[in-house]
């Protein structure tokens, strides 16, 4: 049974617009022009609720407003924000208070304040002077032992490295971030502070896979999150447990809002946490620089906590150019004349995209300016994103609404377009993506300034939808999972790895699954606060390393019919992650302290190469080898050599050495292999290839004359 047929369960698409094709959900940024006009405070108010405030002015109801914007959310007659500001401080606090805003949380750290208020008051929030740019809540998607049987435990030989190495993670605490974790599961949470992440003692007891044996009797859960999830960080626990059954597991929700994710990371680490894992993106996370959840992400890994994220589901079909202007003439009319459209690697300003009737596709755009508030000064460009029904500006409306000032008297809204688009054709249909400069730097009409930029690409659809080739084959990988000492997780089916690659061609080849993200060098021009870094762009390679996916837990995801039992198969990169988590959690139970830096150096180079040969942009280093890792950070010499003497040896496969101690492999010795050869080297050893030492292989030699 094709795996692909299980990728729309995998994405999570907040929500589907209920117009047509081209409908009025955004209104052709109707409120941009005089926003930008006044210099005033509504410029720095997303689009999204600008067009809003109109709507309501005018007499419609609030539940027609939402349906026409998947980007809003309302209680009754006020509409849900997040204000970003310079600075916060209590005095700042009660001013927004004084402004109408009922706050659901603030967070000083990041300068961030969530939550309602009447739209005919925004123009009061935002005549506050701390206030950078206030925008709808963009939402967050889910980067898609006991009683049942864990097909990864095998896979990657986590139980021959248990059973080897007398390892199963007693004294190492695991922490999960995803959407909730007793929500439908059940069971009793007692201790202070339960669900107000306040405390480290809240233990969840009695949950279903907790009687059946598939999670610990107690789990710590910080904060279970706002209620209604799918209880995918228990799944994620599940996987987890049957890895490394002794470690204690800790939950804390990521699905509040982006920077109470970044809270919820701090509260792990110092709850405890050894290990940490996610598998959440925010749509509105920075591509150029580190936001509040990479900021978080890379603070506990710096405080010596390894931490893992999913690499997404979205597949290979990113985009990442620079703005090129089709023409010399200047154009900031709505809607645009198409004069200031970008042209496309390829010669062409319109990007094809095929729908399937009923199909949707979410695109974020960014481009290489900071974010705002405490993440910088903000934008002073602006960019546009359009689809079109045609290839003509006539036939284009606008799929985003951001109206943040950008360039209305000096930086300040975020570079930031985001918007969903649904065919309701009836009908298969092709769209056009194009993207429009409105206004600043790097214009036809202004200087020479390159802009960057990217698009991420989210659909609801899965393989069924065609993307331009040459335009849409960039990297997806983007947010906290680029951060530089966060290890990004791709997924590969467990079956490719049982049957040596007889699910997907080429056969006897591994290759990671068909919607993991693709990754890459990427770009980053900014530091965390806005800081331009020197001589930007500084690239990070993701992802890392792969892991299994489609293995089962106890209640999430759903039977494929591969396997001989019934129980329900976890697919993505949230399954990959948290297997990747638990070979880490082996190797810490194993050496003892090790850096997340010596983590990620052994999961690499005890990966086992997959889809292309070396490095690669899907699965990175490889495959995670478990009984490898712990092999490799071990004290034991169990495994290990003291000589190598390869003067007679002719390899027909792959053979690995690791070295107890140094070695020297002198100018006498060389060895004829039709396979690969590859020198491993222990905790404590040290291989030296002396000049003269020749291998003659078929395959790869992973190493070098030098010592290493």
């Amino acid at each position: 049974m094709s795996k692909l047929g299980f990728r729309s369960y995998q994405l999570l698409l907040l929500a589907v617009l209920a117009a047509g094709s081209l409908p009025a959900a955004y209104p052709q940024k109707n409120q941009k022009e005089a926003a930008f006009n006044s210099f005033g405070p509504l410029n720095k108010v997303s689009g999204h609720l600008l067009n809003a405030r109109t709507d309501l002015a005018q007499g419609r109801n609030m539940a027609a407003v939402l349906a026409e914007n998947d980007a809003l959310k309302a209680r009754g007659d006020q509409l849900e924000v997040e204000i970003r500001l310079k600075e916060l401080s209590p005095d700042i606090l009660d001013s927004i208070v004084a402004a109408g805003v009922e706050v659901t949380s603030s967070h000083e750290k990041y300068a961030v304040v969530h939550g309602y208020i009447t739209a005919d008051r925004l123009d009061e929030l935002a005549g506050i002077p701390q206030v950078s740019v206030v925008h709808p809540p963009y939402g967050a998607t889910r980067n898609n032992v006991g009683s049942v049987s864990n097909q990864a435990d095998a896979s990657i030989r986590a139980d021959s490295a248990r059973t080897t190495y007398g390892v199963d993670g007693t004294g190492i605490t695991v922490g999960v971030l995803s959407d909730s974790f007793h929500d439908t599961i059940g069971g009793t949470a007692t201790g202070a502070s339960c669900g107000t992440a306040a405390g480290c003692t809240c233990t969840l007891t009695g949950s279903s896979p907790q009687t059946s044996g598939d999670l610990p009797s107690s789990v710590t859960v910080l904060d279970n999150g706002p209620g209604g999830g799918s209880d995918e960080g228990a799944g994620m626990a599940e996987l987890i447990a049957d890895l490394v059954p002794g470690a204690d597991l800790m939950f804390r929700t990521a699905f509040r809002s982006e920077a109470d994710f970044g809270a919820g990371i701090t509260e792990l680490k110092d709850c405890g946490a050894d290990v940490i894992v996610d598998d959440i993106i925010y749509f509105a996370e920075p591509m150029f620089q580190d936001g509040f959840v990479g900021q978080a992400a890379q603070d506990a890994v710096d405080s010596g906590v390894p931490y893992f994220s999913s690499a997404g589901n979205h597949s290979t079909f990113g985009v990442a150019d620079d703005y090129s202007d089709v023409s010399a003439t200047d154009d900031t009319t709505f809607p645009p004349t198409g004069e200031d459209f970008t042209v496309f690697t390829g010669g062409n300003e319109y990007a094809a995209i095929t729908l399937p009737a009923g199909c949707s596709v979410r695109l974020v755009l960014q481009w290489n300016e900071p974010f705002s508030g405490s993440l910088g000064t903000g934008a002073t460009t602006d960019l546009d994103l359009y689809m079109c029904t045609s290839e003509s500006a006539a036939a284009c409306s606008a799929v985003s609404a951001s109206a943040q000032g950008n360039c209305a008297g000096g930086a300040s809204g975020d570079p930031l377009e985001l918007g969903l688009f649904t065919n309701t054709t009836g009908a298969s249909a092709t769209f056009y993506m194009a993207v429009d400069h409105y206004c600043g730097a790097g214009g036809a009409d202004t200087s020479a300034d390159v802009i960057a930029f990217r698009v991420a690409t989210f659909e609801s659809c899965g393989s069924t939808v065609a993307y331009e080739s040459g335009i849409f084959d960039k990297p997806q990988i983007y947010g906290h999972a680029a951060a530089e000492g966060v290890v990004a997780v791709a997924a590969v089916f467990y079956g490719e790895i049982d049957f040596a690659g007889a699910i997907d061609p080429p056969s006897g080849q591994i290759d990671v699954e068909s919607f993991s993200a693709l990754g890459g060098d990427i770009p980053f021009y900014f530091a965390g606060d806005g800081t331009p870094l020197a001589g930007a762009p500084m690239t990070r390679f993701k992802p890392e390393i792969a892991a299994p996916d489609g293995t089962n837990t106890t209640f999430f995801g759903s039977d494929i019919g591969f396997d001989a039992d019934t129980d329900p198969n976890f697919f993505g990169t949230s399954a990959a992650a948290p297997h990747a988590a638990a070979v880490a959690a082996l190797m810490l139970d194993s050496s003892g302290p090790l850096t997340p830096a010596g983590v990620t150096q052994v999961l690499s180079a005890s990966a086992v190469d997959i889809e292309s040969a070396g490095v690669d942009t899907l699965s990175g280093y490889g495959l995670v080898d478990a009984k490898d890792a712990v092999q490799t950070v071990t004290d034991s010499t169990t495994g290990c050599i003291s000589t190598l003497d390869l003067s007679a040896q002719t390899i027909s496969g792959t053979q690995y050495f690791r070295a107890c101690d140094e070695i020297t492999a002198g100018t006498a010795f060389g060895v004829s292999a039709s396979g690969g050869l590859r020198l491993e080297v222990g905790s404590s050893g040290k291989i030296t290839l002396m000049p003269g030492f020749s291998v003659t292989t078929g395959g790869t030699f992973a190493a070098e004359t030098g010592a290493f």
